[in-house]
C-alpha cells in the first residue's frame, strides 16, 4: 500500500517512517490539551491493518505527571480505550486491528478513542498544571511551579 493509497482510503495526510516493514505515520489532526499531536501509526499485516501509537500516549502522559503506573490508570485507560475497539498491548502500547475494507472506519474509532483519552488526560491535570510549558530553563519565581498546598 502507498502513501496515495492509504491517504485516500482513510482520509488523511500519511507518511511513510519505515519501507521496509511498512510503517506510515498518520496526521490524526488531533492534539492533547498541551498541543502535542496525539500520535497515530499505521502497518499492514497481509489483509489486516494495525493502527497503534508506539507508546506515545502513555509517554506523553508521563511528561505530564499522570501516574500511570497508579494500579486503577492501566485498567481505566484499557476501559476508555477498549469501548472503541482499541487494546492495551506490552508494553503500554494502543492498538488496533482491523481489516482493509473496514480501514476507514476502523482509524475513525482510533481516533475516538484517542481523543477521548486527551479528554480523561485533561481531567487528570491539576489546575496550576495545565497551563506549565517547559521551555528548559529555571523560571524567574522557583515558587511558580509549586502546587497549591492542600488545606487539609
Amino acid at each position: 500500500m502507498t502513501e496515495a493509497e492509504l491517504a485516500e482510503v482513510l482520509g488523511v495526510a500519511c507518511e511513510c517512517i519505515d519501507d521496509e516493514h511498512g510503517v506510515f505515520e498518520l496526521d490524526t489532526g488531533l492534539s492533547f490539551s498541551d498541543d502535542d499531536p496525539i500520535p497515530a501509526f499505521v502497518q499492514r499485516a497481509g489483509d489486516r491493518l494495525c493502527f497503534f501509537d508506539d507508546q506515545e500516549v502513555m509517554t506523553h502522559f508521563m511528561s505530564r505527571f499522570i501516574e500511570i503506573e497508579e494500579a486503577a490508570y492501566p485498567a481505566l485507560i484499557a476501559a476508555i480505550v477498549g469501548s472503541h475497539g482499541v487494546t492495551v498491548g506490552e508494553p503500554d502500547e494502543l492498538e488496533m486491528w482491523t481489516t482493509l475494507d473496514d480501514a476507514a472506519e476502523g482509524f475513525k474509532r482510533y481516533r475516538m478513542a484517542m481523543q477521548e483519552l486527551a479528554q480523561w488526560e485533561d481531567a487528570q491535570l491539576p489546575a496550576w498544571s495545565r497551563d506549565l510549558v517547559f521551555t528548559g530553563e529555571a523560571p524567574p519565581d522557583a515558587n511558580a511551579l509549586t502546587p497549591p498546598r492542600s488545606p487539609y
